[in-house]
């Protein structure tokens, strides 16, 4: 009788070491073993197979990892469920099904040298415990980040290709623009300079076409031997120059030529039929003008015009007299729409006169 009793400890003994192998989760009769086949979840994990003297069966339910499932830690041994542990040599107690808990504690401490389980396929990353000594991080499985890796930005993104101007002497269509005031020349499809006329845009790349031009504040205009100008940048505002020669006469856009003067350039015109205004370059600075060739001495004057603005503050504007082409000091004013400013008086003295 004693070596049938002895006989079936070591059965049992034997058995309950099976269900703490993490190789073998087919023990049919040690219901915590069966439990314990979560390990088998966990990628690479090594469940303890001596965490307790005497290979206690049960035990191995503490091994650290079992198979996350939608972020769900795996719940203890199937020794947990089943109460505590036995002490070294005693019988292994059957778990409770050794099932998974939802949301149960982090695993146990317990195995040595168990790698922490991987994150389930779309939960999150399992807490780390404290448990499995020299245990790695939990590596996040597939799916488990939401966020996962930081997308790589694509060529252009959303906004799409971006265009570069070409330069001078390179290729350009109708797609590609040339930079800046060149032109793209129809016939070679390079980017040329092609000098401006009066009234257009200039700067230090593209001259005027002529010596009797100038350019001034970005817009091509004769100098002559006396000039009058006025300057401003607000492109909802046509401003208009005039000038009363020594005479009496005016000279406008109204009425551009009196006594040798002539009303030059004429910029961001304002066209009431569409509520739109026409101004050389937009976003620059907006001139109008009126010269002499050979001007008579004497006093003439000089005022502007608000013909037309959409700001409610009054616009403000820059005179500019120059003399063979060389300016005198800028008067400065500001203008509300429709307003008119006072005139401007300047003596003309012919040279050796």
């Amino acid at each position: 009788m004693k070596r049938l009793i002895l006989g079936s400890l070591i059965l049992m003994g034997g058995m309950g070491l099976a269900g703490c192998s993490g190789d073998d989760d087919d023990g049919p009769d040690n219901t915590g073993g069966v439990g314990n086949a979560a390990g088998a979840g966990n990628a690479g994990g090594v469940v303890s197979t001596g965490g307790r003297t005497g290979g206690t069966g049960n035990q191995a339910g503490a091994a650290t990892g079992g198979a996350t499932t939608g972020g769900v830690l795996p719940g203890g041994a199937g020794g947990l469920a089943g109460g505590a542990p036995p002490e070294t040599g005693g019988s292994p107690q059957a778990g409770q099904g050794g099932v998974a808990t939802t949301g149960g504690t982090p695993p146990v401490v317990g195995g040595q040298g168990g790698e922490a389980p991987l994150a389930g396929a779309g939960g999150a990353a399992p807490v780390a415990g404290t448990g499995p000594q020299g245990g790695e991080a939990p590596l996040a499985g597939a799916g488990g980040a939401e966020g996962g890796a930081a997308p790589v930005a694509g060529a252009g993104g959303e906004g799409g290709t971006v265009v570069v101007p070409a330069e001078l002497g390179e290729e350009c269509s109708e797609t590609i623009p040339c930079a800046g005031l060149l032109t793209c020349d129809e016939d070679t499809d390079l980017c040329v300079i092609v000098p401006a006329g009066v009234g257009e845009a200039c700067d230090e790349q593209v001259e005027c076409e002529s010596e009797s031009l100038t350019c001034f504040e970005g817009i091509c205009i004769h100098h002559g031997a006396l000039s009058f100008s006025v300057t401003w940048t607000d492109s909802e505002a046509d401003l208009d120059i005039e000038v009363i020669t020594p005479e009496g006469n005016t000279i406008s856009v109204s009425d551009p030529e009196a006594d040798g003067g002539i009303f030059d350039v004429d910029d961001c015109g304002y066209d009431s039929k569409h509520g739109t205004y026409e101004c050389t370059d937009p976003g620059g600075t907006h001139v109008e003008s009126v010269f002499f060739e050979n001007p008579t001495a004497g006093d003439y004057s000089v005022k502007v015009v608000n013909y037309n603005s959409e700001s409610t503050e009054a616009v403000e504007y820059q005179i500019t007299i120059a003399v063979a082409g060389v300016p005198e000091s800028p008067i400065v004013g500001s203008l509300a729409d429709g307003a008119t400013s006072t005139p401007e008086g300047f003596e003309y003295v012919v040279a050796g006169g």
